[in-house]
């Protein structure tokens, strides 16, 4: 794991690497498209210490650190809600999120551009386009996990400026399984219906249970009320490792929701 680093980091002046330990040897070679990396990130089911502890020296520091691990749960019951939602629903099939994830980075950008940040905090996130996205699509379709037609909703109410949406995958190392949303943008006023069509695209391929990542403030308080438990893990811990200037303590990771390609350690 420590040498990890090595080959996901950059090593010119504009990286933060320490001198290669002479204990381990010649570094590993770099790699054509492969580095150059600002920060990774993994998650992490043995607690936050061992990776912490697993940095790119010899000292037992300075390793990935644990960011928001915040979930939201719903139950999703049998019978569809007394919720009354118009007609202007769109339901999403493959061939529709890249262009759904297009329109979405865009508000990505926006909102982190509007974000106010300290004097020495950098914000980051995953964008959701150029595969993303889709590999927590084609990874549950692959493995044939269930039998799913739709992979997310949007609602066309032409409200360009917040627009509302969400999309999702499957938990594949849980039985029974979980649908996982991997990204959502609402507002506290469209959540609602937006929870009542994530619910039934669970209910129509047979998962009964909701999950989502750090839900927006703004939203946590309307998922209570819609059912939702939200409590922090304890197994999934998301973990990132900063390799340009300053330090990985200053760093924020924002939109840590689970559109990003992720593998449990």
């Amino acid at each position: 794991m420590r040498l990890l680093h090595w080959v996901l980091s950059g090593r010119t002046a504009e990286y933060n690497l320490p001198e290669f330990p002479a204990e381990w040897g010649a570094p590993p070679p770099e790699v054509e498209s492969a580095g150059k990396g600002l920060f990774s990130v993994l998650y992490s089911d043995i607690g936050e210490e061992f990776y912490k502890k697993s940095g790119p020296a010899l000292t037992e520091t300075g390793g990935w650190e644990v960011r928001d691990y915040i979930s939201t749960v719903w139950e999703v019951p049998p019978q569809p809600s007394n919720l009354e939602t118009d007609g202007s629903w769109t339901w999403l099939k493959q061939k529709d999120l890249d262009r759904l994830w297009a329109m979405d980075v865009e508000h990505i950008k926006r909102n982190i551009a509007a974000m106010p940040t300290s004097g020495s905090s950098t914000l980051v996130t995953f964008l959701p386009d150029q595969g993303v996205g889709f590999f927590q699509v084609i990874r549950t379709a692959f493995e044939g996990l269930v039998s799913m037609d739709s992979w997310g909703v949007e609602k066309n109410d032409g409200n360009i400026d917040q627009p509302t949406y969400a999309t999702w995958s499957v938990d594949r190392l849980v039985h029974p399984r979980k649908l996982l949303v991997t990204r959502i943008m609402a507002t506290e006023s469209t959540f609602p219906g937006l929870v009542e069509k994530i619910q039934r695209a669970a209910r129509e391929s047979g998962i009964r249970k909701v999950e989502a990542w750090n839900l927006p403030e703004s939203l946590t308080g309307v998922a209570e009320q819609l059912g939702g438990t939200t409590f922090e893990r304890d197994e999934h811990l998301p973990t990132i490792k900063w390799y340009g200037k300053g330090d990985t303590t200053d760093i924020k990771w924002v939109f840590n929701e689970r559109c990003a390609p992720s593998q449990n350690a």
